[in-house]
C-alpha cells in the first residue's frame, strides 16, 4: 500500500519561490527575515441571518504582507472555499511582484533597496 506525499500548501510554494529568488539575488539575512513574514493577519467570524431565517457563520480573512513600497496590498477575502493560507500566498505574491514591472526579482530588489536607503541595513 503506497502513500501519497503531502503536497505543499499554496503559501509554502510561494515561500519556496521567494527563497529561491532571494538566494539567487544574495539577499541579506535580515532583509530576508523581514520579507518572509506576514505583517498583519485578521480572521473574523460573524453570523448572518439567511433569507430562510437560519443563521450561518462566515469567516473572513484580511492579510497584509509588507508596506515598504507604499500602502499595503491587501488580501481581503470572504468566501467559503478560501482559507488563510491562500490569502497569505496572495498578498506575499502581490508584495513581491511589482505591478508596474510584473517582475518578481525586480520587485524584490526594489524592496531590498528601500530598506538599505532607510538605513535599516548596510
Amino acid at each position: 500500500m503506497s502513500s501519497t506525499p503531502l503536497q505543499p500548501s499554496v503559501y509554502q510554494t510561494v515561500t519556496q519561490q521567494f527563497n529561491t529568488a532571494a538566494n539567487r539575488m544574495g539577499f541579506d539575512r535580515e532583509i530576508r527575515k523581514i520579507l518572509s513574514k506576514i505583517a498583519n493577519e485578521i480572521i473574523v467570524k460573524f453570523p448572518v441571518k439567511m433569507d430562510d431565517g437560519h443563521v450561518e457563520m462566515f469567516t473572513g480573512y484580511r492579510v497584509q504582507h509588507n508596506n515598504a513600497l507604499g500602502p499595503y496590498k491587501d488580501g481581503l477575502r470572504y468566501h467559503p472555499a478560501v482559507n488563510s493560507d491562500e490569502v497569505r500566498a496572495l498578498v506575499t505574491r502581490m508584495t513581491c511582484t511589482d505591478w508596474r514591472t510584473a517582475a518578481y526579482i525586480v520587485a524584490l530588489r526594489r524592496l531590498e533597496l528601500v530598506y538599505k536607503e532607510r538605513g535599516i541595513f548596510p
